[in-house]
């Protein structure tokens, strides 16, 4: 019976993980309607961690992909820093000095962003060629999309800052061929609505960035810690 209930927990858990990393949501080829991308779907992330950290000009390279909405002339997108209180298990939003913004509503399809590191310090930076916009920013961060003037969001890439809603999908793009423009590691797509007027199909912006890795989420790796404890349990009892 003990190991039938075992066997049942951790068959469980390896499912809800393997749920973590499969949604039911649009592949990359849906949303760049390109049937190059089909296979690809979203990892199940939030945040993206930077992998060039070598000190020697730490930086990534956001560029647009895809915008398909009537409000992108009013759209802004950026990325925020990452805030996970571990003792309450919850991530925490960013405060504005948390926050840089990259593109504005005036930016097209192909318009590119340099984002600089400076890793000790903890800030982020970026040269839009008149102002050098800085943040409180690390080297783990998600991504923002947000209409001030008509006065949607913020909308994040972790859905616990929305509500539970997910107006932002990661697509891991490091092994994709043919090759984005840019040649991105990752690719967020947005939806720019509300939750009750949303058409979920994530074309809304779609942004390819450099030099970045998903990060699986603290509460996936709890999951998937647990099932191999389980799976641990089960052999030594076994045994």
């Amino acid at each position: 019976m003990k190991k039938t209930v075992i066997m049942l927990l951790v068959s469980g858990l390896i499912c809800a993980f393997a749920g973590q990393t499969v949604m039911a949501y649009p592949s990359l080829g849906d949303v760049l309607s390109n049937s190059n991308y089909d296979n690809v779907n979203a990892v199940g992330s939030s945040y993206v961690a930077l992998t060039d950290t070598d000190g020697n000009q730490d930086d990534a390279v956001a560029t647009i992909l895809l915008e398909l909405a009537g409000n992108q002339n009013q759209n802004v997108f950026g990325i925020y820093n990452y805030n996970y209180d571990a003792v309450n298990d919850i991530t925490m939003a960013p405060t504005a000095g948390e926050m840089l913004q990259l593109f504005s509503g005036s930016a097209g399809v192909y318009t590119s962003a340099r984002i600089e590191f400076d890793l000790a310090a903890g800030t982020a930076s970026y040269n839009d060629g008149t102002v050098v916009h800085s943040a409180n920013i690390g080297s783990r961060f998600g991504f923002y999309l947000a209409n001030p003037s008509a006065g949607y969001g913020p909308f994040f890439s972790d859905e616990t800052l929305n509500g539970g809603n997910e107006y932002g999908l990661i697509f891991d793009t490091r092994d994709v061929t043919p090759y984005l423009m840019g040649c991105p590691d990752v690719v967020a797509a947005f939806e720019d609505l509300p939750a009750n007027s949303a058409d979920w199909d994530y074309n809304d912006l779609v942004v390819g960035v450099t030099d970045v890795a998903p990060v699986p989420e603290p509460a996936t790796l709890l999951l998937l810690g647990s099932g191999l404890l389980g799976l641990g349990l089960f052999k030594r009892k076994k045994s």
